[in-house]
């Protein structure tokens, strides 16, 4: 997310974009280096293969697991509703009752200022 920020200027360029992404670079590549010098666990643990492939996987799987809630989600709201009927059925009630929708338009004085 952070690498696509240059797009978002106005008037960026190409270079702008590469030279951003070094930079987050050379901050990944020190904050590793740091902390494989000071011998921490997590880094030192770490291995091309197993991790590469953890990370190409995640790229997989956050995108699906997001995408699948907007496909389930409302159909296990409805479960929800259904298997709690009384308490769901409240839940909508208070919803219609005390949410009513507000209309469009919209006083642009206070009752208390006089518009004179």
């Amino acid at each position: 997310m952070f690498l696509a920020v240059p797009l978002l200027a106005e008037g960026s360029s190409r270079a702008d974009l590469k030279r951003h992404g070094l930079v987050l670079a050379v901050v990944l590549v020190s904050y590793v280096a740091v902390r494989y010098l000071t011998g921490d666990d997590r880094v030192l643990g770490l291995s091309l293969g197993p991790t590469g492939w953890r990370v190409l996987t995640n790229l997989l799987i956050g995108p699906y697991t997001s995408l699948s809630l907007f496909v389930h989600g409302p159909g296990l709201g409805w479960q929800w509703v259904s298997q709690h009927q009384p308490a769901g059925l409240l839940c909508l009630s208070f919803r219609l009752v005390l949410f009513q929708p507000v209309s469009a338009t919209i006083d642009p004085l206070p009752p208390f200022v006089s518009s004179s």
